[in-house]
C-alpha cells in the first residue's frame, strides 16, 4: 500500500505521469490535497498495521511463557482496536475531504433535496 500511494505522488509530482494537464489555479489546489489525502491514507495504513505486524512477529519468534499471556492479550486488543482504526480511516479521508461529498452531507443533515441536476447525478 505504502509502494503505491509513493507511486502515486511520484506520478503527480515528479515524473508527471498522472494527470498531465496543467497544474495552475485550482488543478493545483487539487492535486495538493490528494497527495494530503494520500499521505494521511499512508500514516493511517502504518500506525494500524505496523505495530501489529511486529508484535506478532515477536510473539512467533518467542516461547510464550504462561506469565506473558496477561501483557499479550491486553497487547493484542490495543493491536487490534488499531488495526480496527485503521480499516475504517481511509473511507473518512477521501470522503470528508471531498467538497462534494461535504456539501452532500451539510444537505442532507439540514434535510435539504439536491438543487441541481448535476447533483443528483452525483448523488451527492
Amino acid at each position: 500500500m505504502c509502494y503505491c500511494y509513493a507511486s502515486l505522488i511520484k506520478g503527480l509530482y515528479f515524473s508527471n505521469t498522472v494527470c498531465p494537464e496543467e497544474t495552475e489555479g485550482e488543478r493545483g489546489s487539487e492535486r495538493e490535497k490528494l497527495v494530503l489525502t494520500f499521505l494521511l491514507a499512508t500514516t493511517g495504513f502504518l500506525i494500524g498495521y505496523a505495530p501489529g505486524i511486529l508484535f506478532y512477529t515477536i510473539v512467533a519468534s518467542r516461547d510464550v511463557q504462561q506469565e506473558d499471556l496477561l501483557l499479550y492479550s491486553v497487547l493484542r486488543a490495543v493491536l487490534d482496536f488499531l488495526f480496527n482504526c485503521s480499516l475504517c480511516l481511509n473511507p473518512i479521508f477521501y470522503a470528508f475531504r471531498s467538497t462534494h461529498f461535504k456539501e452532500g452531507f451539510k444537505r442532507l443533515l439540514k434535510c435539504q433535496e439536491p438543487t441541481s441536476q448535476n447533483e443528483i447525478q452525483l448523488g451527492a
